[in-house]
């Protein structure tokens, strides 16, 4: 890792990066409360291309994965080079002998299907992160909210025993004053 280079997309995490003095290589300017497949293609291109220039070695995408409805977690995932077992397990490849005959010649070639499969591998992958980041910062968001009305309701029911309790000592206390100024009439 000589010279790595950091891509961002999204104003919260450009703006940490740039206030802390990294070196951002590349800002994807999308709003990331808005993820699309067109989004996703454009960086997983434009990633792919440096990858082919050899101007990259490998490639890591980081981002925050919804592990529960109580639990996100950052997330670390190698995109390039593709591990062929990773690649396996993320398509259920089972180890079954797949035959094939040398008679017949394919159409376009393995390697060039490859390759396409390749860039839609990758574009998926990203997209998927993408949702997986926005839904993540909605769910932050919504259980920021609750806790905030939770908070809230709690002040007003301290709020409304407190008012409550003045209100009933300022009755007694004139209750105890008219008393008091009756039995010194009599």
């Amino acid at each position: 890792m000589g010279n790595p280079k950091l891509f961002i997309a999204g104003s919260i995490g450009r703006n940490y990066f740039i206030k802390k003095k990294f070196n951002v290589f590349e800002n994807f300017f999308y709003p990331v409360q808005n993820p699309t497949v067109y989004r996703a293609r454009d960086i997983a291109d434009f990633i792919i291309d440096l990858f082919k220039k050899h101007e990259l070695d490998e490639v890591y995408m980081v981002y925050t994965e919804m592990a529960s409805s109580i639990k996100l977690e950052p997330e670390l995932l190698k995109l390039l080079p593709l591990n062929l077992d990773t690649l396996k397990e993320d398509i259920g490849y089972s180890n079954k002998i797949i035959k094939t005959d040398d008679m017949i010649k394919y159409e376009p070639s393995p390697v060039a299907v490859f390759n396409v499969l390749i860039s839609k591998y990758v574009k998926g992958i990203i997209y998927g992160a993408l949702v997986e980041a926005f839904a993540s910062e909605q769910y932050a968001r919504m259980a920021a909210m609750d806790d905030a009305t939770a908070n809230a309701d709690e002040m007003l029911h301290l709020l409304n025993l407190n008012y409550n309790r003045a209100r009933q000592a300022a009755i007694t206390q004139e209750i105890s004053e008219i008393v008091s100024g009756a039995s010194t009439m009599q």
